[in-house]
């Protein structure tokens, strides 16, 4: 149950992350394939990693 509701919400994730970063449509999918995986920890430094990145470039 409780992956099918995860998988309701991150169903409309990548385009909340299009609209808020304006990242190609890939990237926004690639981080929400990113947060499916069971390996959290390392995905949240991965994803930490990518923001500080994106904040540069911003």
């Amino acid at each position: 149950m409780l992956s099918s509701i995860h998988s309701n919400l991150f169903v409309g994730l990548p385009p909340m992350i299009l609209a808020v970063f304006g990242l190609p449509p890939a990237v926004g999918w690639t981080i929400a394939i990113v947060l499916f995986s069971d390996a959290l920890p390392v995905h949240i430094s991965l994803l930490t990693v990518a923001g500080q990145r994106i904040y540069r470039v911003i």
